[in-house]
């Protein structure tokens, strides 16, 4: 039987749709998909588009809707915007959230509200457990909703099982051939990814050095820019497209392109990540490849958290680069038994039956 997938990463066809693909949530769905083989994924749609009648009723064909992780659980989180527990009641088969992660941002968890809490409650009579990506969004839920606290597993991120685990080689013991920086250019980015560039420059000066932007650069127009200056506001010099040009001048490719998987090749050829896009983090670290992020939001320290790795100061990356990732690798192997714990009941409950009858096994460990 097949399953439909609610996704970040499937945009808009409106041209005036502002909000750019972005490559880390298509890691988030191809490991979805991947991790629900053989079963097939049969409609795509975006968590950033209300659905149509159309629309629910092919999610309606289907054997169940998977939300597909993200920091998409917010104090309003409802599952498509605009929708409220009327509308989700037009969809009859199980709603599943699969990897979701807190927002992450400063006042969006601070309480969840009440059309929320029952948006939870409803998901959760069709579906025995969710699954979730850290200890902060735990503990998010175990607050919001402590009547509901049995339903909950903390299984990680589906990325942190996706790569093809190598033999990893510490910094100590090679030089990187290939170092690939990742940025992230929203708020005040400047400072933190020109350090991590110029830091790469100086300590790998004979590797080949790529610069990975999960979301192309979006030129802002010349009049707004002019208009910022004449107002004293140095940030509109300070563009994702000026970023690029800064670390071209130090030696670096640019690497984009509009498919994930691009992306993912990418970090399979690549020695050493130094970033702060958190996907392109866990994807290798999946990998067992040495890898470093920077901080941009509490997003990171949920991870940090589940994993034990280090948020790094991009001022002092020196400092980091002799980290044992093996206590990394050790945890990764600790929460997958509760992600498998949750793909089986997926696979044997929700998708192989002809009816929604509750799993009896015990719960694991969470």
């Amino acid at each position: 039987m097949s399953y439909s997938v609610i996704t970040p990463y499937w945009m808009s066809n409106d041209p005036g749709d502002l909000k750019l693909a972005n490559a880390g949530d298509g890691f988030i769905l191809k490991a979805v998909m991947k991790v629900l083989e053989p079963y097939k994924c049969e409609h795509i749609f975006s968590s950033r588009v209300p659905l149509s009648q159309e629309d629910i009723n092919k999610i309606n064909s289907a054997r169940m809707l998977v939300l597909a992780g993200a920091n998409q659980l917010n104090d309003n989180f409802s599952v498509i915007p605009g929708f409220n527990c009327t509308d989700l009641e037009k969809i009859k088969v199980p709603i599943v959230p699969m990897g979701i992660g807190i927002n992450g941002e400063d006042g969006k968890n601070d309480g969840m509200s009440d059309e929320t809490g029952s948006i939870m409650a409803f998901i959760h009579r069709r579906s025995k457990w969710s699954s979730w990506r850290c200890p902060l969004t735990m503990d998010y839920l175990h607050k919001n909703l402590p009547e509901m606290s049995d339903h909950f597993l903390l299984t990680g991120c589906p990325v942190m099982f996706f790569g093809e685990p190598g033999k990893h080689v510490p910094l100590s013991e090679h030089q990187p051939r290939t170092v690939v920086v990742t940025t992230t250019t929203r708020d005040k980015f400047w400072r933190r990814e020109t350090q991590t560039i110029d830091f790469v420059h100086k300590t790998f000066p004979d590797a080949r050095k790529i610069l990975s932007l999960h979301q192309a650069p979006r030129k802002i127009k010349i009049r707004k820019r002019i208009k910022g200056l004449l107002e004293g506001n140095l940030e509109h010099l300070h563009t994702p497209v000026a970023l690029s040009g800064y670390a071209k001048r130090r030696g670096f490719e640019i690497f984009d392109s509009g498919d994930a998987e691009d992306f993912l090749n990418l970090y399979r050829d690549a020695d050493l990540h130094i970033g702060s896009r958190l996907h392109a983090h866990l994807f290798c670290l999946s990998l067992r490849k040495s890898s470093f992020v920077t901080y941009v939001d509490e997003r990171m320290a949920g991870f940090s958290q589940l994993l034990q790795f280090p948020i790094c100061d991009p001022g002092q990356l020196g400092d980091y680069m002799d980290f044992d990732f093996h206590i990394c690798w050790q945890n990764i192997e600790a929460v997958k038994p509760t992600m498998d714990y949750f793909v089986a009941y997926l696979k044997n409950e929700l998708l192989a039956k002809h009816d929604l009858r509750e799993n009896n096994d015990s719960a694991p460990v969470r």
